[in-house]
């Protein structure tokens, strides 16, 4: 399964989502990243307690499968019963038969990124801002040159959704507003042909 969450203030977010199965070679566990900009991410992953995954293959909707018998200790990631920040603390809810879990995730982040100043004489496709935006955004771009220019949208399947711009512009700054009022909530690519000058960029539709 896969989501998005936006962290509130104090930096916590919170998802429902099933228990993971388990595949031969790995314990269970789940992958997770997080973007500390449009283009800046960790990634990583946590596994749970050996307590916690006996009692799960153990009820009926799991049970057909079988226990694992691939551990925290003997996976070959985590490679011990208890890692140290790589376990998800759960804890059984009798409220709602499942189980509530906190995971708290340590980066060392940068405190600040200063952008080059882009060079009158070359071509630069900049990052959209807002972003993450709701639902319009703005993409900024340099011509050095006047030139025959393209900028389209696509999903992440590689999939052209939109068409921005398909003309000749002339030389200099150009700033497109992109209205996503009619796309899902997701990632998409924005990408600039201009010439024999070809680059893209990531961006996120939050709504």
């Amino acid at each position: 399964m896969r989501g998005i969450q936006m962290t509130d203030a104090n930096g916590q977010c919170s998802f429902i989502t099933s228990y993971p199965g388990w595949y031969p070679g790995r314990a269970p566990h789940i992958h997770f990243k997080v973007r500390l900009t449009s283009s800046t991410y960790v990634t990583s992953q946590f596994c749970f307690p050996e307590n916690i995954n006996s009692a799960v293959y153990a009820t009926p909707l799991y049970v057909a499968r079988g226990v694992n018998p691939t551990t925290n200790a003997n996976d070959g990631v985590f490679q011990n019963a208890n890692p140290q920040y790589l376990v998800m603390a759960a804890a059984p809810n009798s409220t709602t038969g499942g189980y509530d879990g906190t995971y708290t995730i340590g980066i060392n982040a940068p405190v600040g990124v200063n952008d080059s100043a882009v060079e009158p004489n070359t071509f630069a496709l900049e990052q959209n801002f807002p972003n993450p935006f709701n639902p319009t955004t703005t993409i900024t771009y340099h011509l050095p040159i006047s030139a025959e220019v393209k900028l389209s949208v696509y999903n992440t399947l590689g999939k052209e959704v939109t068409v921005l711009v398909a003309e000749n512009q002339s030389a200099g700054t150009h700033r497109v507003m992109f209205d996503a009022s009619a796309f899902a909530s997701g990632f998409y690519f924005y990408k600039l042909e201009a010439g024999s000058f070809v680059d893209s960029k990531e961006m996120l539709l939050l709504k």
